[in-house]
């Protein structure tokens, strides 16, 4: 995707999401709560475009600003597990706890 289809994107997907507040390096500050409000919203945005793609179909804007929000959504559900299974401990019979490993 080239620069300008990104740039556009993210403005689709700004207007369409609630604004947040900027610090000064205009980095936007996230806090849980937020970030828990922020994919509420996403996944409510990421209903009403299914909803309209069954009903009327979706403009090119539509079906890329779709496919960002899926993406986000699927890369945050990936890292909540990640990172719920990289918090599991095993207890080995010795009553000593190892890091749950891949399997091989």
């Amino acid at each position: 995707m080239d620069l300008l289809k990104q740039r556009a994107l993210s403005d689709i997907i700004k207007k369409n999401l609630s604004k947040r507040e900027k610090n000064s390096t205009d980095i936007y500050t996230v806090s849980i709560e937020e970030t828990d409000v922020n994919m509420d919203e996403k996944i409510k945005r990421i209903n009403e475009l299914a909803h309209k793609q069954k009903s009327e179909g979706l403009t090119e804007e539509e079906k890329a600003e779709q496919a960002v929000l899926r993406r986000e959504y699927i890369d945050s559900v990936k890292g909540n597990l990640a990172a719920q299974l990289g918090s599991i401990k095993v207890k080995n019979p010795d009553g000593s706890l190892n890091p749950l490993q891949k399997k091989k």
